[in-house]
């Protein structure tokens, strides 16, 4: 989905600001879809939480105990840096004295805005010689950080103020992500590489995932309009969630409102372009318009990503709905080619030829009804 002009100029002013406010500067970056009340570490918040008054010396003694424990689990370990220890347990969700931050305002950018769509999100800019921290890097880094550029920031206290900030507008968020995904190759899918990244970003985005969810489940009870109602749900959540679209438009599809069904896989299309499901999908739309040219089109392009065997079958389908007999026949012989068995798919739909001819109102001719099988 292409943002408006005015959103553009929005977004283009934003990226602006932040090239502006960075030249030269010698800044990392955090973006938080929400404006929250400081910048801490998850062991800082973990210290306050339990009425830790003195944080910065109980927070240098409790993860002095954790980097121990963790070498004692890990001997491996033994070998890293007090740091890289501490990077290797943040990266899998441990509560650490680290903030991560990285060098790259873009990808803070990213996650300034995925997530909390509803809620002002901000890019925080601090200097990477500032007092009261210091900022370092893994040495040995995982998928995931390298595609974030992820620095960490160990304050001597638990928490550092920034340096600058620059406020992101929720109604702006979603023209931001599509504009980095477009233009910059910033998106969900680069950004949460790895297994981590995947539950991260379902941690992110929990409320549209359960929505999801249960969506998934009322469409496998053929409960199609309170399905739709739950990822329409989801989709409020986060609009980028593609499989949300691609799930309505199912239902829909199943509801016989196959406008509605094509428009929502068109936008799971402008997120994952080489998702041959949908186009298989696109194509059964269309023809349950009615309309088996452009069906036969996108399976066309389905079948150029994935030759799935039911797509070709569907493709044959529609050369007998347009009655053209001379392209059904060679369709037979090159499906056969490609050891796809049409003639047991359509058994499989319709149980016998003479009944696909009744359902779909039409009359084979004899030597194609014969390579189907015969009536």
């Amino acid at each position: 989905m292409e943002a408006s002009p005015q959103d553009l100029d929005a977004v283009l002013t934003l990226i602006n600001e932040l090239a502006r406010k960075s030249a030269g500067s010698g800044y990392v970056y955090r973006g938080e879809p929400a404006l929250f009340e400081d910048i801490s570490s998850s062991l800082y918040r973990r210290c306050s939480e339990q009425g830790i008054d003195d944080t910065g010396s109980a927070i240098e003694a409790i993860q002095n105990e954790i980097i121990a424990q963790a070498r004692s689990h890990e001997p491996q370990l033994d070998e890293m840096r007090e740091f890289d220890v501490l990077a290797q347990i943040q990266h899998n969700g441990g509560k650490t004295n680290l903030i991560d931050f990285t060098t790259d305002y873009l990808v803070a950018l990213f996650f300034a805005c995925d997530g909390e769509p509803n809620k002002p999100g901000r890019v925080i800019l601090l200097s990477e010689r500032g007092e009261g921290y210091y900022v370092d890097r893994p040495t040995s880094p995982i998928h995931r950080v390298v595609a974030q550029k992820s620095v960490f920031v160990r304050p001597e206290k638990g928490f550092v103020q920034p340096d600058d900030t620059v406020l992101i507008p929720e109604d702006l968020k979603q023209s931001v992500l599509e504009y980095l995904h477009r233009h910059h190759g910033i998106s969900t899918e680069t950004i949460h590489n790895d297994l981590y990244g995947f539950i991260q970003h379902q941690d992110i985005h929990q409320p549209a995932y359960f929505e999801l969810y249960t969506g998934i489940i009322l469409a496998n009870e053929e409960r199609y309009d309170l399905a739709v109602q739950r990822y329409s749900n989801a989709l409020a959540l986060n609009p980028r969630m593609v499989t949300a679209y691609s799930h309505r438009g199912d239902a829909y599809y199943d509801l016989s409102e196959y406008d509605l069904a094509i428009a929502d896989y068109e936008h799971a299309l402008s997120f994952d372009p080489q998702n041959d499901a949908v186009y298989h999908n696109l194509g059964l739309a269309y023809a349950g318009k009615g309309d088996h040219r452009e069906a036969i089109q996108f399976y066309d392009q389905a079948l150029e990503l994935n030759p799935d065997p039911y797509t070709r079958y569907y493709r044959f389908e529609s050369f007998l709905l347009l009655e053209e007999w001379d392209r059904a026949e060679e369709e037979i012989g090159f499906a056969a080619f490609a050891l796809v068995n049409i003639a047991a798919i359509l058994r499989e739909h319709y149980s016998d030829v003479s009944n696909f001819e009744r359902h779909n109102n039409v009359q084979l001719p004899d030597n194609i009804a014969e390579l189907l099988g015969g009536r």
